[in-house]
């Protein structure tokens, strides 16, 4: 498959190769980094980036998933080569109540220094191994450190 992986994702997966068996004797809160942030293997991710875009079509094809939440949406980052957005995007048909992607961090560094500061803030934790979430730590950290993600003004 001729795909395009932009480097800083190239460099996450050189760190961490997603979740082994995401989908196996875990608890979507158990494997979870952050809300929505469970962080496909990158065969996986490419083995569903190959189904949803190429053959069933429900994304775009310069869309690449990223993370999931276990319920069938994805954090997709942008492959396009030429004017690539820098940005990801959310896609959940459930939550946006729409097949389009929209926005919902200004990039991959911002993700993540959103889920550290959200940490430090006890927006996010874990009880149990269980990954706990106080969602108006974590509306306000992701709205202050994404202000051109769409996803947040809500």
């Amino acid at each position: 498959m001729d795909l395009y992986l932009p480097k800083e994702l190239v460099e996450l997966y050189k760190w961490k190769n997603g979740i082994a068996g995401i989908y196996q004797e875990c608890t979507i809160g158990e494997v979870s980094l952050f809300v929505h942030g469970i962080l496909y293997p990158l065969e996986y991710a490419i083995s569903m980036y190959a189904l949803e875009a190429k053959v069933e079509k429900y994304i775009q094809e310069n869309y690449f998933p990223v993370f999931t939440g276990g319920g069938g949406d994805h954090i997709l980052m942008d492959l396009n080569k030429e004017g690539r957005s820098d940005k990801l995007f959310f896609y959940s048909t459930s939550i946006l109540l729409s097949d389009k992607p929209m926005t919902i961090y200004d990039s991959l560094e911002t993700l993540f220094a959103t889920v550290l500061e959200t940490y430090k803030q006890n927006g996010y934790y874990f009880d149990n191994g269980v990954l706990e979430v106080d969602f108006e730590i974590q509306q306000k950290m992701s709205r202050e450190l994404n202000p051109k993600s769409d996803f947040w003004k809500k």
